[in-house]
């Protein structure tokens, strides 16, 4: 019985020595953290504040993303090439409600036209697009000067509002765009773009759309909300 219990003892003391041993390199150095971390592990979001309030995350959290605003369309827009009408730049077409979509130079527009300039004749703010009761439209926008920012389709220069058309290449400026179901977007996806137009003909058609402008003075509106 005695030698028994001498085997327990020793077995207790040896468990405890293990047990301190572990306890002195767990927290070896300052180190608190679990000798084997799982790292790839994702983070756990932390639990929502009672009345179901969000809790306000790091700057820095990761996996964070962008959150959208807007109201996704089953619209495309996509830049062209101006020789070969192959798309280099595409984006989802997001209409805020009773707003517009922009697209234009500027880089406070929705979609920016990559690569132009003012010598494209391509506005800072160019285009914007909404949604009524008829559908989404297109509306070529008032510049700084009064006149109405150049856009054609078909060769034909637009000053009013109009329905998107699946694919139609509308040149805003010298740089052509497209709206294009999404359904339809792939990847081999082109275009036949037409011709450039020339100063002359820009400047023709400057002083038309100041023209239509003074006469419709209500052509773009300085209210929040976009029509036609």
């Amino acid at each position: 019985m005695k030698e028994f219990m001498s085997y327990l003892i020793i077995i207790a003391i040896i468990a405890f020595i293990g047990f301190i041993c572990y306890m002195i390199v767990r927290r070896s150095n300052g180190n608190t953290e679990p000798i084997f971390p799982f790292n790839n592990k994702q983070p756990v979001p932390p639990a929502p504040a009672p009345g179901g309030a969000p809790v306000n995350q790091s700057v820095n959290a990761p996996y964070e993303e962008e959150v959208e605003t807007g109201i996704f369309t089953e619209w495309s827009v996509v830049q062209l090439d101006p020789n070969t009408g192959v798309p280099i730049k595409k984006q989802n077409l997001k209409v805020p409600e009773n707003g517009k979509f922009t697209i234009g130079r500027s880089k406070t527009c929705s979609f920016v036209l990559d690569g132009a300039t003012s010598q494209d004749y391509t506005s800072r703010t160019h285009l914007g697009v909404g949604k009524d009761a008829n559908g989404y439209f297109a509306k070529p926008l008032s510049r700084g000067d009064g006149s109405i920012a150049l856009t054609y389709i078909e060769g034909s220069l637009v000053m009013e509002s109009f329905d998107l058309v699946d694919k139609q290449v509308i040149w805003l400026g010298n740089i052509p765009i497209a709206f294009v179901l999404n359904a339809d977007v792939r990847k081999d996806l082109s275009f036949n773009p037409g011709s450039k137009r020339d100063e002359a003909t820009f400047e023709r058609d400057h002083e038309d759309t100041m023209t239509f402008s003074r006469n419709n003075v209500n052509q773009n509106s300085s209210t929040n909300v976009f029509s036609r």
